[in-house]
């Protein structure tokens, strides 16, 4: 069985450790600027560049780097090119950090979690990192039609819906043993940087509180790849939901009511909307749709009527 993670830390190592990670997160970062930040504390500061530089450790700062590009300033708005999926695992509210690192270690170890690229250590929990094979360009092109998405929208899409399968996927190995932080799926969120020091860890010890990498490896996903471990939750309806879907009910029904039964003409398309309705609601479409059909003055009748009201949705 692999250890995905290793606890020794060697200090002389320190330079190396951060150049190989920024390599690695930024091997195909194309164009775009990446921001380097750090914070003590009285200021916050950031930085833009287009080249990864090293970030001295200060045992009073706290150093981060954006895991995406940007076109100039770090906001959503401003995403030049994707590069990570990040997975952030916290450990300060007295989680039991070997069992988590057991539970994912058997995770990666099965195959039930793709093992990622770089696996560190943040000072109270785990940065855990996949970075593509290929960035994705976020550039909003002009269209002929308006209405139609370039296919790098369309992969910005499809990178948002694996990032929360694989959200799912964690939650579901960990089962409450630890906090998913799902925060840092924010495009412009800042990761700290191996290297350098948590200053919110409480110890005697600096080295506790040091960030550094535990394991890594080059061999980088695609977002198909990715998705294979990927866990779609099953979409639920809120109290909200089931509010409005049980008054567009009754406005199908008062409808029929205002018209007198005189539905000829919008028959189809009214029990295809309420089939739709009952549907969504979890009730018998069938049996609802016959209820309906009966109020109509010249219901629904013969093989078409069947073939209406028989519609699976």
């Amino acid at each position: 069985m692999t250890n995905y993670f290793n606890t020794d830390l060697e200090f002389n190592k320190v330079w190396s450790m951060q150049k190989e990670f920024l390599e690695l997160i930024y091997h195909d970062k194309r164009s775009g600027k990446i921001t380097f930040a750090e914070k003590d504390e009285k200021n916050f500061s950031e930085t833009a560049s287009e080249h990864a530089q090293f970030i001295n450790c200060a045992i009073d700062k706290d150093s981060y780097v954006s895991s995406n590009s940007f076109k100039n300033k770090r906001n959503n708005k401003g995403i030049y090119n994707l590069c990570n999926l990040i997975i952030d695992i916290d450990f300060h509210n007295g989680e039991d950090k070997d069992a988590v690192i057991k539970l994912l270690n058997n995770a990666y170890n099965q195959n039930k979690l793709p093992v990622p690229n770089i696996i560190n250590f943040t000072g109270r929990g785990l940065c855990l990192i996949y970075s593509l094979k290929d960035s994705i360009p976020v550039l909003k092109k002009a269209h002929v039609n308006k209405d139609a998405k370039s296919t790098s929208e369309k992969t910005y899409e499809f990178y948002k819906v694996v990032y929360d399968g694989l959200f799912n996927a964690y939650d579901l190995i960990l089962d409450n043993h630890a906090h998913v932080d799902r925060n840092v799926s924010d495009v412009s969120r800042l990761i700290r940087l191996p290297g350098t020091f948590n200053t919110k860890v409480v110890t005697d010890d600096c080295m506790e509180a040091m960030c550094y990498t535990m394991y890594k490896h080059e061999n980088y996903y695609n977002l198909y790849e990715l998705n294979k471990y990927t866990v779609q939750k099953d979409k639920t309806f809120t109290k909200t939901t089931e509010d409005f879907l049980v008054k567009r009910m009754s406005v199908l029904q008062k409808l029929v009511s205002l018209r007198e039964g005189h539905m000829k003409g919008i028959r189809n398309a009214f029990m295809i909307a309420d089939g739709s309705v009952c549907a969504q609601r979890n009730l018998d479409v069938l049996r609802e749709n016959l209820e309906i059909n009966n109020t109509f003055n010249y219901p629904l009748k013969g093989s078409k009527g069947e073939k209406v009201l028989k519609m699976k949705l």
